[in-house]
């Protein structure tokens, strides 16, 4: 459920739709995508418990990966996703995010795509969600 909602905010934000336009995926999607792009991973999803059972609320741990071409353009949308995502509240697509924390933020690696001498540099950044169905 907090998937579509993740896609949507970020893609209607004008500097990360700007750099990426549309290419937001899965994590197991879009490898050999043009970059840079982004991929997203739900790695836990757990609705919060109450006295009465199942609040409204739950729990998402969801890992951001940036690819890129250079460094600097890892670096750069990297910030731009960290400044939308960390410590934020926002609603997407039907989706309360009350709020998202980051929680970790890899260094940059550098590897090459397979087949080809053509560098490419990885970001990847985990975040804690609460959230809940918009009402």
């Amino acid at each position: 459920m907090i998937e579509p909602a993740i896609v949507a905010y970020l893609g209607a934000d004008p500097t990360v739709a700007g750099i990426v336009g549309t290419r937001i995926r899965p994590v197991t999607e879009g490898l050999r995508e043009s970059r840079p792009f982004l991929t997203y991973e739900v790695t836990g999803d757990e609705p919060i418990m109450s006295h009465s059972g199942p609040s409204n609320f739950s729990t998402a741990n969801v890992e951001i990966g940036i690819v890129a071409d250079t460094y600097g353009a890892a670096a750069n949308l990297a910030d731009n996703i960290k400044r939308l995502l960390s410590g934020t509240q926002w609603t997407a697509a039907n989706v309360n995010i009350i709020p998202s924390i980051m929680e970790e933020e890899s260094d940059i690696a550098q590897g090459l795509e397979p087949g080809t001498n053509q560098n490419v540099y990885v970001k990847t950044q985990s975040y804690r969600m609460l959230y809940r169905a918009a009402s």
